[in-house]
């Protein structure tokens, strides 16, 4: 199926590794022109090597950015323009906070999940949306989780700043709608990424136990199953599609 963004210019933030990889793959395959974006150069060389040893010759830049400071955020956006021109497509994902019930965490430890979640998110809209408002044409997909909708034990940050984010989405997507620039949120379950492959070695029991408990479908996703969604609503087919979040969780959230 082609989807229609051949040629479009996409950002995908913390896309070194697992779902931001798996995002960033996924609109590479269809034709887009990549910025891969994370803290660490040595991992983005590796996830680039990685896209271009799967694809067909494709555009792909890498860019180092700590989501948690706005003035990088800045900067990568500014050389992106430079690099490959103005996004078009934005996959606006972070690493997690630090996890810990109240009083386990500090308020440094709340300015820096505000940072990362929040305040990097309303950076990324105020320095791409006017442009995709220009040319009436513009993707962003939020990578938030399924604590977004349900609290997850341990995860006060991301139960607290996930939920505000689904808010944000959907009052800027009402606001960008009728020019042409949708705002989705994916909001994934356990996920297999390297984080969890680290811990199923070290504890294996314990992560098969959980996923039997939690997990309908009785399996952890996998990056790319985000990523084709993600794709997805990135292309002409989900045109239709806004101000809306969908979870990839294998059947998490309780609720209806």
């Amino acid at each position: 199926m082609d989807l229609g963004i051949k040629g479009k210019v996409a950002l995908v933030t913390a896309s070194s590794q697992g779902i931001g990889f798996g995002c960033a793959k996924a609109l590479a395959s269809e034709g887009a022109r990549i910025c891969l974006s994370s803290r660490n150069q040595e991992n983005l060389r590796a996830a680039e090597a990685k896209i271009r040893d799967e694809l067909d010759k494709p555009e792909i830049i890498t860019i180092t950015c700590d989501m948690r400071h706005p003035e990088q955020i800045r900067k990568l956006c500014k050389q992106v323009r430079e690099r490959l021109g103005e996004p078009d497509i934005l996959i606006n994902n972070t690493g997690g906070p630090k996890p810990g019930s109240l009083f386990e965490l500090s308020e440094k430890d709340w300015e820096e999940g505000f940072r990362l979640l929040t305040l990097s998110t309303v950076t990324l809209y105020r320095e791409l949306i006017p442009a995709m408002r220009q040319k009436k044409w513009g993707r962003i997909v939020n990578i938030t989780s399924v604590s977004s909708r349900q609290p997850v034990t341990g995860l006060t940050l991301s139960n607290s700043f996930r939920p505000g984010l689904l808010g944000f989405a959907k009052t800027v997507a009402d606001e960008v709608a009728a020019e042409g620039v949708l705002i989705n949120t994916i909001m994934p379950g356990i996920t297999r990424t390297a984080r969890m492959e680290e811990l199923s070695r070290k504890d294996p029991e314990r992560i098969i136990e959980s996923l039997r408990k939690m997990v309908p479908m009785r399996r952890a996703g996998e990056p790319d199953e985000l990523g084709a969604m993600a794709a997805f609503l990135c292309s002409e087919k989900a045109s239709f599609i806004t101000g809306t979040a969908i979870a990839v969780d294998g059947g998490i959230i309780r609720c209806v």
